[in-house]
């Protein structure tokens, strides 16, 4: 009896579970072997806006030396100078190092006088580098006071013009900041224009 009952339920639960597989199944498309080679993965549904939002975000946290920072406020300076002199020892005067340490009085940490080359004169104050090197007519360079915000420069242009009496130098200097203008002014006087005159002799007639 116990056999035959053990018997009985099997059969009864293979039945019920055969039963429940095709209940189950019905109303089901089963994928065939060439629907599932073509399945492919869909990808997420975000939209272009969300995306966007979620960059803003992360952007902001991140911070950027070249875009975030103090806006400064810069002028130009301008000036005329004439020099008693030819045109090719007033460019030597901006480009050799002897010259420029004789009317300067003082030693260059860093003088290289070449398209990238570096200068630092007036005991550090004065620093930058050269852009462009025409001979005997012009000179470009980027350059800043030690005191001005970190990594700010102005740009100079020395535009030197040949006179038949006289060599007059064009300056322009872009990029000072406003409140540095009328310092800068006078050290171009004080540093530059008067010590070379007076060193060379370059306020006398020729």
């Amino acid at each position: 009896m116990r056999i035959q009952g053990s018997k009985v339920i099997r059969e009864q639960l293979a039945k019920y579970m055969t039963d429940l597989k095709i209940e189950f199944s019905q109303g089901m498309i089963l994928p065939s072997k060439n629907d599932v080679a073509n399945l492919k993965i869909s990808p997420t549904n975000t939209s272009p806006q969300t995306t966007k939002k979620a960059s803003n975000s992360v952007s902001k946290n991140v911070s950027n030396p070249l875009s975030f920072g103090v806006k400064i406020s810069t002028k130009t300076v301008t000036d005329k100078i004439e020099f008693k002199c030819e045109g090719k020892d007033l460019y030597r005067v901006f480009t050799d190092i002897n010259m420029i340490q004789a009317f300067m009085r003082g030693t260059c940490r860093e003088f290289s006088a070449e398209k990238g080359g570096r200068f630092v004169y007036l005991d550090g104050n004065v620093s930058g580098e050269f852009v462009q090197l025409t001979p005997y007519s012009k000179i470009v360079k980027r350059w800043r006071f030690k005191s001005w915000p970190e990594d700010h420069y102005s740009q100079v242009t020395l535009d030197i013009q040949e006179q038949d009496d006289c060599t007059k130098l064009v300056l322009t200097q872009t990029g000072v900041p406003e409140n540095e203008l009328d310092r800068t002014k006078e050290g171009w006087k004080n540093y530059f224009f008067d010590p070379i005159m007076f060193t060379f002799g370059y306020g006398f007639k020729l």
